[in-house]
């Protein structure tokens, strides 16, 4: 089916090797590039570009890293930008910090006052995590009040194991929408900042009680949880046959539909994956 094509343009923006170019590799390319071992983005910046099966054409412009550099593409880099998404290597400190004291200031000059800004932590592979999801989310309401502009946190991604990256960037499109006065394009449900079990815990059963009154939902086998459930044993359940929690997890894209999990699923979800867990004890049970 032929649509009209929609474009939409977004600048990256961040220190050098926070992982920028491979968030957007990852997004229009569907591969991983270890950015790192080349030297940084420079001159204006690069650019890539993917038109969705939906006709939406994302225009990703990648800011050139060098700090003098940021300065000299910057009229390139803002110019006709519907939304700047500035990103912060999660095991950096450093490259945080920057977003207040330099990122901001930088464009806060070329900024619109509804135009999206939004935060975004990379590297969520690795183990080493220097700053917590509620002081980036407080970082982005101080910045969004200092200099009265509409700036939010999105959460965690990993270029390299392809988390929330999609996620991210259909985000973004859908608060480029918002601000023009049309409809989200996107399904996107936000869940790059399940971290622990508890966060997923709460996450699906507030998804569980969204969806009571829907007639649809209904007609699925009643999940009989009491909402005092582990993870592993909500998991466990759902895979267990195609009843109301099963269909939960589907929507939140944590499981396929015969069950078994997805490899875009919460970190969570895939350590209390029921299959393995089940093989594991069925090991331990012979040793």
């Amino acid at each position: 089916m032929l649509h009209n094509i929609t474009s939409y343009r977004i600048a990256l923006l961040g220190d050098p090797e926070v992982g920028k170019t491979s968030l957007a590799i990852r997004h229009c390319k569907g591969t991983f590039t270890n950015t790192e071992s080349f030297f940084a983005t420079a001159g204006v910046g690069d650019f890539h570009a993917v038109t969705h099966d939906n006709g939406i054409k994302l225009q990703i412009v990648d800011q050139a890293t060098g700090h003098k550099l940021a300065r000299i593409s910057s009229d390139y880099q803002y110019r006709n930008t519907m939304a700047y998404v500035i990103a912060f290597d999660q095991s950096n400190r450093e490259s945080f910090e920057r977003i207040g004291s330099y990122w901001m200031e930088n464009l806060n000059y070329y900024l619109k006052e509804n135009t999206p800004v939004i935060i975004v932590a990379t590297k969520s592979d690795l183990s080493k995590k220097v700053v917590s999801n509620e002081e980036a989310e407080n970082l982005a309401s101080y910045l969004s009040e200092k200099y009265s502009k509409n700036v939010t946190y999105f959460g965690r991604t990993s270029a390299k194991n392809n988390v929330n990256v999609s996620s991210l960037f259909y985000s973004v499109v859908n608060s480029i929408r918002e601000l023009m006065g049309c409809s989200p394009i996107y399904s996107t449900i936000n869940q790059a900042k399940l971290e622990t079990e508890g966060d997923c815990i709460v996450f699906f059963n507030k998804a569980h009680q969204g969806k009571r009154d829907d007639q649809f939902f209904q007609c699925f086998r009643s999940t009989e949880l009491t909402g005092s459930e582990t993870l592993a044993e909500i998991l466990k359940h759902a895979a267990k046959e195609n009843n109301r929690s099963r269909k939960v997890c589907v929507d939140l894209g944590w499981m396929n539909e015969d069950g078994t999990i997805t490899k875009d699923a919460p970190q969570p979800v895939k350590d209390n994956d029921p299959s393995k867990i089940s093989s594991l004890a069925t090991y331990l049970l012979k040793k």
